[in-house]
């Protein structure tokens, strides 16, 4: 219920950080999805939404390598057939036309690789910081540690109700720093 409270819901509506809200398991439903960005059915879910794939990074940095590798080799193979025809000389004069240029856009192409990858990862960085701060704030020790409680009755089952136990039944209260034990004297209707 705290997820679809119109202070937290208002909050989430304004939040220029994107957003992504997993309250619950599958079925359950806040007002709090309807105002973040995307709504994912399980926290695990979310962390999966917000991080990517290791695999889709990996196969980018193969593909560019591939990429490079292949026209290097073609280069290689253009410069060598162009090496044939000229005297030791000219084939200085020819080689220093190709190589300087090709230099030149291997180290441009080397840093622009260097940078995507830094920027992808600190994008990755802060994508799983913001996952793993919103799965810890709404971990049931976090919740306990606002002052909320787990009340279970003697069956075993979480009240969410009073009526849910019975005067005279013992019941197990859970705390952040530990567990009381009680027993039902009386009833008093909330207001």
């Amino acid at each position: 219920l705290p997820f679809s409270e119109e202070e937290v819901v208002r909050a989430i509506a304004q939040s220029k950080i994107p957003t992504v809200s997993a309250v619950g398991h599958e079925i359950d439903w806040a007002l709090s999805d309807y105002a973040a960005d995307v709504r994912a059915p399980t926290p695990s879910a979310a962390a999966e939404l917000v991080f990517p794939q290791k695999d889709e990074i990996v196969y980018e940095i193969d593909s560019l390598k591939d990429s490079l590798v292949s026209r290097m080799e073609s280069l290689i193979r253009e410069a060598k057939m162009n090496l044939r025809a000229f005297d030791p000389l000219g084939m200085e004069v020819r080689l220093n036309s190709i190589f300087f240029p090709l230099s030149s856009r291997f180290c441009a192409a080397k840093k622009e690789i260097g940078e995507k990858m830094r920027q992808r990862l600190e994008d990755s960085r802060r994508r799983i910081e913001n996952a793993k701060r919103t799965l810890e704030d709404s971990s049931p020790n976090a919740i306990l540690k606002k002052g909320y409680a787990v009340v279970r009755g003697e069956n075993g089952e979480v009240a969410k109700n009073p009526n849910e136990i019975k005067i005279g039944e013992k019941m197990e209260i859970t705390l952040f720093g530990g567990k009381l034990f009680a027993e039902k004297l009386e009833e008093k209707n909330a207001r």
